[in-house]
């Protein structure tokens, strides 16, 4: 499947660089104003070797179609007003032991006015890297780029999100990217972990993981003191009465 995937962006003329610095990640792509979008990141995670997942609503994964889209690395979630988005995807990352799961913060084709959080805090509850996927129509390359553990400072994080991509990517349709922002509401729940953290294999795996990719490789801007201490082992067992996480739902 690589080498046929190689081919075909060769056919058709694009090429990807990167690789996923890390076996457990929330991997975001932006922008996201096409629906080539998705065949062509398949194309790409092939060609890279990225076993990566992508969440779809529970719906799309019933017969006929359901086995084709398990294949094709999707991940079914029921994401009806009932269920938290953020908390069904912390859980599968704590049933996993290796998982990278692909997430459009824009959450449609459309031009909002805001990113969709949910990424952020999936990632930040599973203690897993957020690393940065990117799409250039006009320059016709993608790949992945910077990776970073979030900190719980929602801000400050965002800030280093829109450094990455100023200037990087050009959509399919470009009038239809959605400024790089989250709800203001957004930043103010973000001064501390707001769901369950996993424990400290976790934490551990992924930034030894982040770690050797720094020294050894040289493709990720994540100065070492970057990725922050380890949490404790008792944060494993954050209380039940812990503030829920905001639940941000991105769509396909």
């Amino acid at each position: 499947m690589k080498l046929i995937s190689r081919g075909i962006l060769k056919l058709i003329g694009w090429r990807m660089v990167g690789e996923l610095p890390s076996h457990r990640a929330v991997l975001i792509g932006a922008p996201h104003t096409s629906n080539w979008d998705f065949p062509l990141a398949l194309l790409a995670f092939w060609s890279l070797s990225i076993p990566a997942r992508w969440i779809g609503k529970h719906t799309i994964f019933r017969w006929p179609f359901g086995s084709l889209m398990r294949r094709l690395g999707g991940i079914p979630l029921d994401r009806d007003e009932t269920h938290d988005f953020v908390a069904q995807t912390v859980e599968w990352f704590n049933r996993e032991q290796e998982l990278s799961i692909v997430i459009s913060p824009e959450g449609t084709r459309s031009r909002k006015e805001f990113w969709r959080s949910g990424f952020y805090w999936i990632a930040h509850g599973a203690g897993v890297p957020i690393v940065l996927g990117f799409v250039d129509y006009q320059r016709r390359v993608g790949g992945i780029g910077e990776s970073f553990i979030p900190t719980g400072d929602i801000h400050a994080d965002m800030d280093r999100i829109r450094a990455f991509y100023a200037g990087k990517t050009a959509g399919k349709n470009p009038e239809r990217s959605s400024p790089i922002r989250v709800r203001s509401g957004e930043i103010a729940r973000g001064s501390g972990p707001t769901v369950p953290i996993v424990g400290p294999t976790c934490q551990r795996s992924c930034r030894d993981d982040l770690d050797h990719h720094h020294r050894g490789r040289g493709g990720m801007d994540v100065p070492r003191d970057a990725l922050g201490p380890l949490r404790p082992a008792a944060a494993a067992t954050a209380p039940a009465t812990a503030a829920a996480a905001p639940s941000s739902s991105p769509s396909r």
